[in-house]
C-alpha cells in the first residue's frame, strides 16, 4: 500500500483531534445482544410492515376489496 502526501498531517491531526477530546471506549455488544439483534430487527420490519397493510386495508373503498381483506 502506498502512502500518499497527506498520510502522515492526517495522523498528526487524528491524533491530536483524539488527545484533545478524550473520547470514549467503545466496548462490544455482548453475546446475547448480537445473537438477539436479527430478530429483533426483523420483529420491527414486520410490525411495521403489518401496520402498512391495516392503513391500507382502512382505506379500501370496493365492497369486494373490503370483504375479501377481512379473510
Amino acid at each position: 500500500m502506498k502512502l500518499a502526501k497527506t498520510d502522515a498531517i492526517d495522523a498528526a491531526v487524528l491524533a491530536a483531534f483524539g488527545a484533545a477530546l478524550k473520547p470514549a471506549i467503545d466496548t462490544l455488544p455482548a453475546d446475547w445482544e448480537l445473537e438477539l439483534s436479527d430478530p429483533v430487527s426483523r420483529r420491527e420490519q414486520l410490525v411495521t410492515a403489518r401496520a402498512m397493510q391495516k392503513t391500507q386495508v382502512k382505506q379500501l373503498t370496493h365492497p369486494r376489496l373490503v370483504a375479501k381483506a377481512k379473510h
